[in-house]
């Protein structure tokens, strides 16, 4: 008796979760959604999805595959432009299914009311603007490679994350921390007693590698048609300041991190390592401004994981989480929104 009794409470909870995940899922769906209709089509990159698109709608199949762009968003586009006539709902549609993807990470925060909404302000200030509304084949491509270290431990991981390359090719920069990754998660104890010793064998890799980059770029060009197309428009062309207030705004969130570091799990310091990464990337490439800048941003993305474990604890670490929040949603609200640069200017 008492055994079905446990039984049917087991199973009652287990509902209750996956039906509090769902709806939060499609709550956050909703909103990024309907937020999306204001802004799709001021979208500076949305003209060139829109030639993009009647590009794709004169290919037979095969000719995906002759084209730059990666097959993966390549044949997806190509069945999107035989459903759809209008480049809008084409470019809506990648929309929802990425955000799809974002919104599942972020519901399967345990939080609940304030501190949820908290993370979904994140997503929505920080990163939506930038990959959503403006490069939304990054943005797939994020949100796979997401879900590829969402599922550690598991086989479809490494499905998710190929996907991810074929989605968009700079997803291979993350290929090396797929490795710790599980460890990290599982708290494994082989992993915590190397921890420095692995994060500083990363970080010097891919400081050296950095720094060498430009002289290996000019080798292997000639073999590599997306780097060739990418020579012509110059990855050196176009300048980055190396200290602007985002890029300052991560370095004062990670330091801060990195001293409330010991009130942290080893899974929830992996992903502030990641970040200290993506600075030495930023800072190892700064002479190919463009391709810093992206590597920079793709690091960036998992902040997400970082705050959404960060707001689990109690004290300083989920207060830290909490300024960080609030100083990005500022500083990037006034990034894209009010800013001299801004990429959908408010007038006010």
């Amino acid at each position: 008796m008492s055994t079905s009794v446990i039984n049917i409470e087991a199973g009652s909870s287990h509902f209750r979760h996956y039906l509090n995940l769902s709806l939060r899922t499609a709550f956050v769906i909703f909103i990024f959604a309907f937020t999306s209709l204001f802004f799709i089509e001021a979208g500076v990159d949305f003209e060139n999805y829109r030639q993009f698109f009647d590009q794709v709608r004169t290919y037979d199949f095969i000719d995906i595959f002759s084209n730059r762009i990666e097959p993966l968003f390549g044949i997806l586009t190509f069945f999107l432009v035989q459903l759809f006539t209008g480049d809008f709902f084409i470019y809506f549609f990648l929309l929802v299914l990425s955000i799809s993807l974002k919104a599942y990470i972020m519901s399967s925060s345990r939080q609940t009311g304030v501190i949820f909404t908290l993370l979904v302000g994140f997503y929505l200030f920080r990163y939506f603007p930038l990959y959503e509304l403006t490069q939304i084949r990054v943005s797939l491509a994020i949100g796979l490679v997401m879900l590829a270290f969402q599922l550690h431990g598991s086989r479809f991981k490494w499905i998710f994350f190929l996907l991810a390359c074929l989605t968009h090719y700079s997803i291979v920069v993350l290929f090396p921390i797929m490795f710790p990754a599980d460890a990290a998660q599982r708290s494994s104890t082989k992993y915590i007693t190397h921890e420095r010793l692995i994060w500083l064998s990363i970080l010097v890799s891919f400081t050296i590698i950095g720094l060498m980059f430009n002289t290996i770029l000019q080798y292997i060009t000639p073999y590599l048609t997306v780097l060739q197309i990418y020579e012509v428009e110059s990855f050196g062309e176009v300048s980055v300041s190396p200290f602007t207030a985002t890029i300052l705004l991560d370095i004062m969130g990670i330091i801060s991190a990195l001293v409330l570091q010991r009130h942290m799990s080893a899974s929830t310091r992996f992903w502030i390592y990641i970040q200290v990464l993506g600075v030495l990337s930023f800072y190892s490439l700064i002479e190919l401004p463009i391709m810093a800048f992206r590597i920079k941003e793709l690091f960036g993305v998992f902040w997400i994981f970082y705050i959404r474990d960060a707001l689990e604890y109690r004290g300083v670490v989920r207060l830290h989480a909490v300024l960080f929040i609030l100083s990005c949603m500022i500083a990037y609200f006034y990034f894209y929104f009010l800013g001299k640069s801004a990429i959908f200017p408010i007038h006010v």
